[in-house]
């Protein structure tokens, strides 16, 4: 699974330019410990047939979910089962997005029953991008004015070579000549296949580097530079 990551907070041109025309109106600060129900920037694509790069809340909220509290259910969604369940199915056909991250953790169970953080990188810790899903949702029997809330999930598939040792799951983490077309309306369940296997072999699946990290990255509340720093041995 994908249950935190870090964001560098900076976004080079030459890291998205296979995203041509990007709008990028905000800028977005550092962040070393995202959390779900957190804000974290994402692209999707416009109307007009552009993209753009925007804040959404982690946690997928379909539109017709009571409340808020089902996105804390959905933070990940399963690639082999994407297009079949009702929390996802939708924004499957329609809604898909690049979840921006610069490395995600996972955690390793130790002999004393505690848990080590890990971090886990590509090569130079450069921009790593998931496949996710977004939705927009508001209360029922509100004002037509009422704020909507943007949401996002992120695809997981089975966990290979590099960080098989420490969870079955990892996130989907596409290439970059594979960013515009996991954005496309047109892909089928079919591609997405394709997508996840070229993930589990590719670069991600063979490349990635990780060293553990400090422990105060147990609490979702951690949040400082050293949280993607190697741990020391003398820690």
């Amino acid at each position: 699974m994908c249950g935190r990551f870090r964001f560098r907070g900076e976004l080079r041109e030459d890291e998205l330019k296979h995203i041509p025309g990007l709008e990028i109106r905000s800028a977005f600060p550092p962040r070393y410990n995202i959390a779900p129900t957190q804000m974290s920037p994402v692209i999707r694509s416009t109307v007009g047939g552009g993209h753009e790069v925007e804040a959404l809340r982690w946690g997928l909220v379909p539109f017709w979910a009571k409340d808020q509290s089902f996105g804390s259910k959905a933070i990940n969604a399963r690639s082999e089962t994407v297009t079949e369940k009702p929390a996802f199915r939708a924004a499957f056909k329609s809604r898909r997005c690049l979840v921006l991250s610069h490395g995600f953790f996972e955690w390793e169970n130790l002999p004393d029953k505690k848990k080590q953080p890990w971090l886990f990188t590509l090569p130079g810790q450069g921009l790593m991008v998931f496949a996710g899903l977004w939705e927009s949702w508001k209360p029922k029997d509100t004002a037509p004015d009422t704020p909507r809330t943007e949401t996002f999930t992120i695809l997981t598939t089975t966990a290979t070579t590099r960080g098989a040792w420490i969870h079955d799951r990892f996130p989907v983490i596409l290439e970059p000549e594979d960013w515009l077309h996991w954005m496309d309306d047109a892909i089928s369940p079919q591609e997405l296949a394709r997508l996840v296997e070229k993930v589990q072999t590719g670069r991600a699946a063979t490349e990635m580097n990780q060293w553990p990290v400090t422990p105060k990255m147990n609490t979702v509340k951690y949040e400082a530079p050293d949280a993607v720093k190697p741990l020391s041995q003398d820690q």
